[in-house]
């Protein structure tokens, strides 16, 4: 064999070394037949594998469901504004809507109206200016008792007055008297001794006379005002027992009168508690995270008591309504791992069944494309802890191996 080179068509000698080595090469022969079977086996084991994987693989869908919860009206409402929709994903604490009532606001009204009363007597009663904590009872016939004390006691200074003046007179009139009847007897001695003139003793007679009148006169009046004040200090005695008695019979009444509007006060407040509670909130607030899954109201609208306004559903606590082909149910037991496919994220999440298959139900519309032809299934209940990606309504795929 020779090696030709072209440039100059010249020729050379091939090397005998590497033509004989090349001359004594054989290329190695494969069959076809081995390899194809190798490749027909090799792929009839995949095969296999796949429908065995397939057969005790299961695959269907389900519905993500959760606790639901249904808002109604509690009384007579207006909507007046509604701050979700159909599919709205509120946190625990989210205002929803606000709400009025004129008849719970009547009510309120009312019964703050009959708290302030009830306050008012309480206020009468007590001498109070304004209600306050710790107030002691101030028993409201001690005004009277006092008012009585008063009075009395200025009637006996009165008495005591015109006693001391009525005595102040008899002194006073009594002295004169003796001043005259000294004077008339100087004059009898002097008349006697012939130094003083009959008439000058017959005036001082007459003098003395008038003033001994004048006394008596006064003596009977300090006398009868002496009496009239002891007639008097009895009266006021007995005007005080009988008072006295009148008070306590009105004390005790007024004292069940202040216990009893002590209780009416609390009744009040009760009432008006319960009333504030029931209507004095205009807001409602979501109870716990939650979607909304209907909303049955517009702002504006007027509901009766019991009347639907919204439904939420938890999102605290989720499970999949799984729906699965009669002669594929055997295959889902407790003992297979279950995944779930579906939400915001395409990651798997793993599930727990909790509710064996028993019945069979209508497969929900939502599934109608997913399990086309399929118009009743065995039902199963799967729980799963909830990232946040799932969602109620949620369409998941459910696989079981």
């Amino acid at each position: 064999m020779k090696i030709s080179f072209r440039n100059g068509a010249k020729s050379q000698q091939p090397v005998t070394p590497a033509q004989t080595e090349m001359k004594e090469f054989q290329r190695r022969k494969t069959p076809v037949f081995k390899t194809g079977a190798t490749v027909f086996v090799g792929l009839a084991i995949l095969i296999a594998g796949v429908a065995l994987y397939k057969r005790n693989t299961l695959y269907t869908y389900g519905i993500v469901s959760g606790n639901t919860a249904e808002v109604t009206a509690g009384f007579p409402t207006e909507i007046q504004t509604l701050l979700v929709s159909k599919g709205d994903v509120v946190k625990k604490g989210d205002v929803l809507f606000t709400q009025l009532s004129i008849e719970g606001e009547a009510q309120i009204r009312a019964a703050e109206v009959n708290l302030q009363t009830k306050m008012a007597e309480y206020d009468l009663i007590t001498n109070a200016t304004a209600p306050a904590e710790g107030v002691a009872y101030i028993d409201p016939l001690a005004n009277e008792r006092e008012l009585l004390r008063l009075k009395q006691q200025g009637t006996a200074i009165t008495r005591e007055r015109l006693q001391s003046e009525a005595r102040y007179e008899q002194s006073r009139l009594n002295t004169l008297y003796e001043a005259k009847n000294e004077r008339y007897k100087n004059l009898r001695k002097l008349y006697e001794l012939d130094a003083a003139t009959l008439s000058q003793v017959r005036a001082a007679e007459t003098e003395k006379k008038l003033r001994y009148n004048d006394y008596v006169l006064a003596r009977d009046h300090y006398r009868q005002v002496l009496k009239a004040n002891r007639i008097a200090e009895a009266e006021v005695q007995k005007e005080a027992r009988k008072l006295e008695s009148i008070l306590m019979r009105d004390s005790i009444k007024t004292k069940t009168d202040y216990q009893t509007l002590l209780s009416e006060i609390e009744t009040a407040r009760s009432q008006l508690d319960q009333l504030q509670k029931r209507y004095g909130s205009a807001t409602y607030t979501a109870p716990f995270d939650a979607i909304i899954t209907d909303v049955t109201v517009t702002q504006g609208s007027v509901l009766n008591t019991g009347e639907s306004i919204l439904t939420s559903a938890s999102l605290s606590h989720l499970w999949v309504d799984v729906y699965v082909e009669a002669e594929k149910a055997p295959l889902f037991t407790e003992d297979k791992e279950i995944r779930l496919y579906g939400g915001a994220t395409r990651k798997s999440i793993p599930g727990k069944l909790s509710a064996k298959g028993q019945v069979q139900l209508r497969v929900p519309q939502l599934l109608s494309d997913k399990m086309p032809g399929i118009s009743s299934a065995v039902y199963f209940n799967v729980m799963f802890e909830n990232t946040g990606h799932m969602l109620p309504g949620n369409i998941v795929k459910v696989v079981v191996k």
